[in-house]
């Protein structure tokens, strides 16, 4: 499923949707050192809302999901994101995490220095995993490997916006792709993987 590409090149959707909401904590914070980075983040934010929080395990009212943004980047911009818009508890993932979530604080964000195995995340038993992958140069199967053990596939969702690494999970094929004419980057082709 692509978009049609707009006339101009790319849509201003990510950038008006900023503006609405210019007030908000998640722009005062500094996490988004450009307009670049800010609508690769609410891309994937969307490509959740429309591709999985459709169903009622994911949903974006649901407590007993939790979202691993893996790769995530020195500060925690997918995982930000979720955590304002979502009442999900929100971990972003990466081995060079500098932010520390001082001020603002921001409410169920969870910044971990490190890699997937130094997560530490107790799903609860009906609770489900979506794990997020934007721009991230993170193992993406490994990491689905690893969070399969704590929930299964079966409670599990996954969004990638690969860029230069390339985002496959063995065995299991995406249910939707398509390319994200809203997002401002070079790379915005979105991958989504949804439990059979």
């Amino acid at each position: 499923m692509n978009e049609a590409q707009p006339a101009l090149g790319v849509s201003n959707r990510y950038i008006e949707w900023m503006f609405r909401h210019i007030s908000s904590p998640l722009l005062a914070s500094g996490i988004y050192p450009n307009a670049k980075e800010w609508t690769e983040a609410v891309a994937c934010y969307e490509a959740v809302r429309k591709h999985v929080a459709t169903r009622p395990q994911f949903a974006i009212r649901n407590p007993m999901v939790s979202l691993v943004a893996i790769g995530d980047g020195s500060t925690p911009r997918a995982a930000a994101m979720f955590s304002t818009r979502s009442i999900w508890q929100c971990y972003s993932v990466d081995p060079h995490m500098k932010w520390r979530n001082v001020r603002p604080r921001l409410e169920r964000l969870v910044p971990v220095r490190g890699d997937i195995h130094d997560l530490c995340l107790a799903v609860p038993a009906q609770g489900s995993i979506v794990v997020v992958a934007c721009h991230s140069h993170a193992d993406l199967n490994a990491a689905v490997v690893r969070l399969s053990q704590i929930c299964g596939r079966d409670r599990m969702a996954v969004v990638a916006m690969p860029c230069c690494v390339p985002q496959h999970i063995d065995g299991w094929e995406p249910a939707v792709e398509y390319t994200d004419w809203s997002c401002w980057s070079e790379h915005r082709n979105v991958k989504v993987w949804t439990p059979v």
